[in-house]
């Protein structure tokens, strides 16, 4: 008998981490419904999700998993089968790594799982451009990139619309929609977006579009060292300019993850952070706003199913900077970001080693902020020399030592 299947595709920044803490904590309460959220006993951090068992499948697009998490993920594959196989209820799985899928991987889970694609059905959760660009940037100067927003912005739209570039694959709504409902019913797939305001909203579109009980946040355990950390505008800075610093040839790629880790620990645990948000420059403004009316008008000639509103997938104004307004990072912004982590006990350096670091680091930052200003441009550019660095989802506390 095939079993009763629901995935969660949860696009990376779409709320995935905070929905998948809820699943876990009332798994026992899932249980007692006939719905199993697998993992527990065998998959990183408790079984927040089943991606670590995921990643046995996905191949091309997800280059950034390393030869031990695919060794591992085989057998947790394994594992994550006997689990759905011995449970006679729905399974529930939810994976960043599945917006990534392509059409044969698609088929090859579906047939590894013994599910029948006709009785499949599909969770898609997405977010706004105006949230979602900034974030997955700040995501990769986490991981070590160094490249600005701008420039950053910029490769996306040199890249968008060329097939099997894997940020547009995950993020392309209407291709991704598309994918899935080649190979399940198109009636069984439903969008859920994520509202603008009010994180608490996300919660109940999911759980009615899962058909799980939304009583399940009020038990949640919070625990803050699971969440992803979001940065404010001067704390990305300083971990970018940290970033060319780190990447000098002298420190090997494990000790540069160390000293990020070290960092993102250090203002994870302060009690107080000051600073601006991450906002989308007003020059690209009219072409992120094309991005989503492109999207918004496709997803609606495809017919699929929403819970929320199409129209929680334009971006709203407050998150792209005011004309005429300097986008950029006091120093006086940064010393208060370098205070918290020179303050904090999590950081293992003597005190006088630590301010002799911090002030070296301001000096630096000095000289960097009192370079040339770029030149105005009126346009975004067509294309740009750089691409942006691959965006590995993050899962769990991953957030904070990727």
């Amino acid at each position: 008998m095939a079993p009763q299947l629901t995935l969660h595709i949860g696009t990376p920044k779409s709320g995935t981490t905070y929905l998948q803490t809820i699943l876990r904590s009332g798994r026992k309460d899932l249980r007692r419904r006939g719905i199993c959220f697998p993992g527990k006993d065998y998959l990183p951090h408790g079984g927040l999700n089943q991606q670590p068992a995921i990643y046995a499948l996905g191949r091309r697009n997800i280059g950034w998993v390393g030869q031990e998490a695919r060794e591992n993920a085989v057998r947790y594959f394994d594992r994550l089968c006997e689990e759905i196989s011995a449970h006679s209820g729905r399974t529930l799985i939810s994976a960043e790594s599945l917006s990534f899928f392509d059409r044969t991987e698609i088929e090859t889970l579906l047939a590894d799982l013994r599910a029948d694609p006709a009785e499949v059905d599909v969770i898609i959760t997405a977010r706004d451009f105006g949230r979602l660009l900034p974030s997955i940037w700040q995501q990769n100067v986490k991981n070590g990139s160094s490249q600005p927003l701008e420039e950053y912005l910029s490769s996306l739209s040199a890249l968008r619309g060329i097939p099997g570039v894997p940020l547009w694959t995950a993020f392309g709504l209407p291709g991704l929609v598309s994918r899935w409902s080649d190979v399940v019913d198109p009636r069984r797939i439903t969008l859920v977006t994520v509202p603008h305001r009010g994180r608490g909203e996300l919660w109940p579109r999911f759980a009615t579009a899962a058909g799980v009980p939304e009583p399940l946040a009020e038990n949640a355990v919070k625990d803050r060292s699971e969440r992803n950390l979001s940065l404010t505008l001067s704390q990305t800075d300083l971990l970018r300019h940290l970033n060319q610093c780190l990447d000098d040839g002298r420190r090997s790629a494990e000790k540069q993850r160390l000293v990020r880790r070290k960092i993102l620990d250090s203002w994870m645990r302060a009690e107080s952070r000051t600073g601006s948000p991450i906002l989308l420059p007003e020059r690209f403004r009219s072409l992120i706003e094309r991005w989503a009316n492109e999207d918004v008008q496709e997803l609606r000639s495809l017919g699929v199913s929403v819970v929320g509103s199409l129209e929680d997938l334009r971006p709203a104004s407050e998150q792209v900077t005011s004309p005429g307004a300097v986008a950029g990072t006091s120093l006086e912004q940064l010393a208060a970001d370098l205070l918290l982590l020179l303050e904090s006990p999590a950081t293992a350096v003597p005190a006088i080693r630590r301010a002799t670091v911090g002030l070296q680091l301001v000096r630096a930052l000095r000289r960097r902020l009192r370079g040339p200003a770029p030149a105005a441009t009126a346009a975004v550019p067509a294309a740009t020399a750089a691409a942006p660095p691959p965006l590995a989802p993050a899962d769990s506390a991953a957030t904070v030592e990727a």
